[in-house]
């Protein structure tokens, strides 16, 4: 089960932004050019590529040269979406914050959260960054204009975070408190949700019902999930009120989620840490208020994208666009 407080969130761990003319504001109508630019917003004309231009060569494979027509389509469809909602995203951000400047040492702490957020600790995670970056292909310029927009993102939403205490003693509730440790099967369909009843009464093997069934991503694990707080809201109400119910070893019913059906199987119940609130209270509201913060952000990035007007000039492009704003619209 995903959580909803994960801090690798992929829309901003991905779509990184051009970051050039920090203080200038751009134009919500933004036009891309064939060589997928952003238009400055002036009003001079610029004559179409001619044919040298489109024959210019980008590479030479064993002594042949390889000519921008060539290269361009395959270079659209692996990221021509990415990039572009990279331009927008920073334009837009930049056009939030007005005036309003993102220093070096903003930049640094969003560097330090990344890094917090790969691993506990520094020296595995700059090891994980360095494979994240080679990964995803974030050169220096473009994890640079990441945090750059990370930074704008998490200024425009920080006023809007106040932690209040029962939301901290909530937070210490569910990292201190009780839990439970499942075994979880999640199904598209409800008849499928009901052969797996019917195979648990036949004495069937629960694990072995995972690996048949389960769409989870704890199926890799035989559905294990471990330490559930009945107050965590990362968690469906409907799962955690099920877990309440079952004696250790004991399944539920069919689980009705949003997305599908699931059904559980209790393992362990954990007693409370001894651990006192007032001794944690100020790394756990911290901790809270980042992952509201990142939360927020979130929401406010694929709002960005979506209100922006694009006008996409590149045929190519042009499709490749339409597919990425389908997933944005449908968040």
């Amino acid at each position: 089960m995903k959580r909803l407080r994960t801090l690798l969130i992929v829309i901003l761990c991905l779509s990184v932004a051009s970051c050039t003319s920090q203080g200038s504001k751009a134009r919500q109508k933004i036009s891309i050019s064939p060589k997928i630019g952003v238009s400055s917003g002036k009003t001079t004309k610029k004559s179409p590529p001619t044919s040298s231009q489109n024959l210019e060569k980008v590479a030479v494979i064993d002594g042949v040269g390889v000519r921008w027509s060539q290269f361009k389509p395959a270079l659209i469809e692996a990221a021509g979406s990415q990039v572009l909602a990279e331009l927008i995203l920073g334009n837009r951000i930049r056009q939030k914050l007005g005036n309003q400047p993102i220093s070096q040492e903003q930049i640094d702490a969003e560097r330090f959260l990344f890094l917090t957020s790969l691993d506990a600790d520094p020296a595995r995670a700059e090891k994980l960054l360095v494979r994240l970056r080679q990964r995803e292909g974030l050169g220096t310029h473009r994890f640079k204009a990441f945090l750059q927009r990370q930074a704008g993102l998490r200024l425009l939403v920080d006023e809007k975070v106040q932690i209040s205490e029962v939301a901290a003693q909530q937070a210490y509730q569910i990292e201190y408190g009780p839990t439970r440790d499942i075994r979880l099967i999640t199904v598209s369909q409800a008849t499928e949700a009901e052969q797996i009843i019917l195979a648990l009464q036949r004495g069937e093997n629960f694990t072995d019902l995972v690996q048949k069934y389960s769409t989870d991503a704890s199926h890799t694990s035989g559905g294990w999930i471990n330490a559930i707080s009945p107050l965590d809201p990362s968690y469906p109400t409907a799962l955690r009120k099920a877990m309440m119910r079952l004696s250790i070893g004991e399944h539920s019913d069919i689980i009705a989620l949003e997305h599908g059906f699931a059904v559980l199987r209790l393992e362990q119940k954990n007693t409370a840490r001894l651990v006192a609130y007032e001794d944690v209270r100020q790394a756990l509201t911290q901790r809270l208020r980042r992952e509201i913060q990142q939360f927020k952000m979130r929401q406010l990035a694929v709002s960005l994208l979506r209100d922006a007007k694009v006008t996409v000039l590149d045929a190519q492009l042009h499709q490749n666009w339409k597919a990425y704003v389908g997933e944005i619209q449908s968040y």
